[in-house]
């Protein structure tokens, strides 16, 4: 067991009328203990005759195509609207591919389908985009008109349902140019889910490093980091890619490194894919168009 770490207890103030008039300190404190000693995962084989979940069969369908080697780790996200689902893939000891995480976290793509009601042209790029593919959306390019602030989030969700793959990338570009604030919102998501990635990775190193489940190469090597997404809400890591690939790919990484600690504690953490121009593996097993998102 490590040191305890000692918490003051809180100090609460009245204000306003609430609760006691009288402010109270109180000298007590809360030992919180952090078990630091050997660490075991408690693995558990597929069984076919039972219905897999949602993170299990995700990870599934990537091993299908993906080897997961010694040394390496492939983090899954699944993106929906309002959650990202997270799991770890490692190799064990004796050759097993294993899930060494399942995690979500309550921040996901709808953060920007909510973004567009605030949007001021978002109208004018929903109407061009329709205009250039004859799309008809009840509401939105017939009359009477039903758009409003309160009803974009829809008609973003109607339109994206009837693009094809390859329309996309033209979406996203001219998002850009006409809404730079959805810009700013898809960044500042994407970019906090990266950063969630690197928190994430740094915490698995730890814990592998404290488990007799994990093969010695794995321990005396830090990994390197694959990065895949799944899910319809995946598409929102497409956005800066239509626009500069290089500079999404160097963004997403310094949030993934920052995640981590920073690049000095990146370097023991991690293992780069091939430094310095790809440190990690992002989005690297996507078809073209991304067209297996779902």
């Amino acid at each position: 067991m490590g040191s305890p770490i000692l918490l003051p207890t809180p100090t609460y103030q009245s204000f306003g009328g609430w609760g006691n008039q009288e402010s109270s300190k109180s000298k007590s404190v809360v030992e919180i203990k952090i078990d630091n000693g050997p660490l075991k995962f408690d693995f558990r084989p597929l069984d076919d005759n039972e219905s897999l979940t949602e993170s299990c069969a995700v990870a599934n369908y990537f091993l299908e195509d993906l080897p997961v080697r010694p040394g390496e780790l492939l983090m899954i996200f699944d993106v929906g609207g309002s959650t990202t689902d997270i799991s770890v893939l490692s190799q064990m000891e004796g050759g097993g591919k294993a899930m060494i995480k399942q995690n979500s976290i309550r921040w996901a793509a709808q953060r920007l389908a909510f973004a567009t009601r605030y949007s001021k042209n978002f109208q004018s790029v929903l109407l061009r985009m329709c205009e250039k593919k004859k799309i008809k959306i009840e509401g939105l390019n017939t009359t009477p008109s039903k758009y409003n602030e309160n009803t974009a989030p829809f008609y973003f969700e109607q339109l994206i349902d009837r693009l094809e793959d390859s329309d996309f990338p033209d979406f996203y570009r001219l998002i850009a140019a006409e809404c730079n604030e959805l810009m700013s919102v898809n960044l500042y998501v994407t970019g906090l889910i990266m950063y969630y990635a690197g928190q994430l990775t740094l915490k698995m190193r730890e814990e592998m490093l404290r488990s007799e489940d994990v093969p010695v190469i794995v321990k005396n090597m830090p990994p390197k980091i694959y990065i895949a997404f799944a899910g319809k809400g995946a598409r929102i890591f497409d956005w800066f890619d239509a626009i500069n690939p290089k500079a999404a790919n160097e963004y997403y990484t310094q949030m993934f490194i920052r995640g981590i600690g920073g690049m000095e504690r990146a370097k023991s953490t991690i293992t780069p894919i091939n430094f310095p121009s790809e440190i990690i593996k992002i989005n690297a097993f996507k078809k073209e168009n991304n067209a297996d998102v779902k």
